[in-house]
């Protein structure tokens, strides 16, 4: 669910919008008002030229290796390498410019109907066969893949893995300038820090007394995983004002049984329900848990899709929403 916003305006505002544009126009030589109605460069409110996505090439970026990456040309082919990207590509608007990625690659929807060009080892053959433009990588790619599609003569951007939202803000833009895509990314990530300050006003006005701990298990087989600092899950706790019961550790953390248990978090967040059958009913049944009152009060939920919260797209703030839901749901 990405964020949408509606924008109302009353008839006078409309005029006045209406009457401003013809004046504009009717301002404007002849060749002028083509140029303008035919959709080329424009002023911005500045006295700025804006430019049109075209017309903001060549463009250089750093990219997740530190090389800097020059694309001569907005791409028209670009193939992703990851889910993450993927998902950042169809929420910039790019959609049409896509032409192939992952059997992994499970959302949108229509990914599926892409062509594929591998899984988490890259099928560099049909990458190279598909004759990219650009191609879009990951830091978990296999480096030796992605130098073999650089070696074919297709440029490729490797984009960094993120745990933060103002590490995945630059992500977005990033990716926005190398689609040229410059203002959709603007737009998203002004969208996206708008909804997380709505949601930091409301978790301001929780009473101290009533906020919660929260356990996030992503695995237990048969030691359990949680979530600590520097991870997506833990911010969206931050932000939603619920105290991590792991946010000492640092990272992917692995908890022995007994170990969680001493941690009695008031809600316990399930990550991993859409893998195993009645997750829930697991934990509500394990016998050294009874006392927690995250058991004892019956407040264990189960995410239906764990990539809300941990893979960086648009989203993450879609986790954000739903943990706060979860944890509080008096309040959001």
């Amino acid at each position: 669910m990405y964020i949408r916003e509606s924008l109302k305006m009353n008839k006078k505002k409309w005029l006045t919008v209406v009457m401003g544009t013809v004046l504009v126009i009717g301002a404007c030589s002849p060749e002028e008002a083509d140029e303008v109605s035919e959709g080329g460069s424009s002023e911005g409110e500045n006295g700025e030229q804006e430019l049109s996505d075209e017309e903001a090439f060549p463009v250089t970026v750093e990219d997740a290796r530190g090389e800097e990456i020059t694309i001569e040309e907005q791409p028209d082919n670009v193939i992703s390498l990851l889910p993450s990207n993927t998902e950042l590509i169809y929420g910039l608007d790019a959609w049409d410019q896509l032409q192939a990625v992952t059997s992994n690659d499970d959302y949108p929807e229509k990914a599926s109907e892409l062509p594929s060009v591998g899984d988490m080892v890259i099928d560099v053959e049909a990458v190279i066969a598909n004759e990219p433009d650009l191609v879009l990588g990951g830091a978990i790619n296999d480096p030796e893949a992605l130098n073999q599609i650089e070696s074919a003569g297709i440029q490729v951007v490797v984009i960094e893995d993120t745990n933060t939202f103002e590490d995945f803000y630059r992500v977005v833009s990033t990716v926005g300038e190398v689609l040229g895509k410059n203002d959709e990314a603007g737009e998203l990530i002004a969208s996206f820090e708008e909804e997380i300050e709505r949601i930091e006003k409301i978790s301001a006005d929780i009473p101290e007394e009533d906020r919660v701990s929260v356990w996030v298990e992503v695995g237990a087989d048969p030691d359990l995983f949680t979530t600590g600092s520097g991870t997506f899950v833990n911010e969206m706790l931050d932000v939603i004002g619920a105290d991590n019961v792991a946010g000492d550790q640092e990272g992917w953390v692995q908890f022995s049984e007994e170990d969680a248990v001493t941690l009695n978090p008031d809600v316990i967040i399930l990550t991993y329900g859409a893998y195993v059958e009645d997750a829930r009913g697991d934990v509500l049944n394990r016998s050294a848990w009874q006392s927690i009152p995250a058991v004892e009060h019956d407040r264990v939920y189960e995410l239906e899709d764990s990539n809300i919260v941990t893979r960086q797209g648009p989203r993450l703030i879609e986790g954000v929403e739903t943990l706060a839901k979860f944890i509080y749901p008096d309040h959001y």
